[in-house]
């Protein structure tokens, strides 16, 4: 899976999750600010990350949680990689 892969899954997660549509969903680039521009809630954000996990099959400590890591898609998408690189030996994904 490449990062633009991830993007994409993503992007995917917040359409349905938030029901985006058009305009809004084609001005998300990777490093849109998702809290200022889709105005996350705490209960949003917390809701992203439990479908993160879900749809990546990923585990996301506690300690990593906090508005820093949903700030955009590329953060994610980072912090995505960098947990399925650390349980795979080699890592299948482009940076």
């Amino acid at each position: 899976m490449k990062k633009s892969d991830i993007y994409r899954k993503i992007k995917n997660i917040l359409q349905k999750m938030l029901s985006l549509e058009g305009p809004v969903l084609e001005k998300l680039m990777p490093e849109t600010d998702l809290i200022a521009s889709l105005n996350l809630t705490s209960i949003d954000a917390m809701q992203l990350l439990v479908l993160i996990e879900r749809d990546f099959e990923i585990f996301i400590d506690d300690e990593d949680i906090g508005k820093e890591l949903i700030q955009n898609i590329d953060t994610i998408a980072n912090k995505i990689i960098q947990i399925k690189c650390f349980c795979h030996i080699l890592c299948p994904y482009s940076l």
